[in-house]
């Protein structure tokens, strides 16, 4: 059985804010969540759970790969390096 492991919380909010807001092609909201994950990759990734692990990078992908493809294809190779 896996050890239980708490999550900072500071994470958790980001990983909320990440999960619940859509960004309709704004712009604005998708430079505020490309930081967002930016932060979870610098502060947090190599300490969360394997599971949380797999999550980010994936919902990272599916989250802005269309936005980043349509407005910025260099981004996208940035978002794929973590896979």
């Amino acid at each position: 059985m896996p050890s239980y492991i708490e999550l900072d919380k500071e994470y958790l909010e980001l990983k909320y804010f990440l999960m619940r807001t859509p960004t309709y092609e704004d712009e604005t909201i998708a430079q505020k969540k490309e930081s967002v994950f930016d932060k979870i990759f610098e502060e947090y990734y190599d300490r969360l759970p394997e599971e949380e692990r797999f999550i980010i990078p994936n919902y990272s992908y599916l989250a802005l790969t269309n936005y980043t493809v349509q407005k910025s294809p260099e981004k996208l190779v940035k978002l794929l390096s973590f896979w």
